[in-house]
């Protein structure tokens, strides 16, 4: 996490099995690898504002529905 007055930063890598049903994709057991990051707005310790982004294209990449050119 990094800080910069007045809001946060945080970036987080995620992994997991497909287990269960997901986009309407049936459970492959695949690895899926995404990575995650927010801005965060703290005020008298309280988070007030979030701005989050999702690497969606990690997603739809880990269940084999784009094919990328590399």
């Amino acid at each position: 996490m990094i800080r910069r007055d007045p809001p946060f930063f945080d970036f987080c890598e995620t992994a997991a099995a497909h287990s269960g049903e997901l986009l309407g994709v049936p459970a492959t057991g695949d690895r899926i690898e995404m990575t995650n990051t927010a801005w965060f707005r703290i005020e008298n310790r309280q988070v007030t504002d979030e701005w989050p982004r999702t690497d969606m294209l990690g997603l739809v990449k880990g269940l084999d529905l784009v094919e990328l050119p590399f």
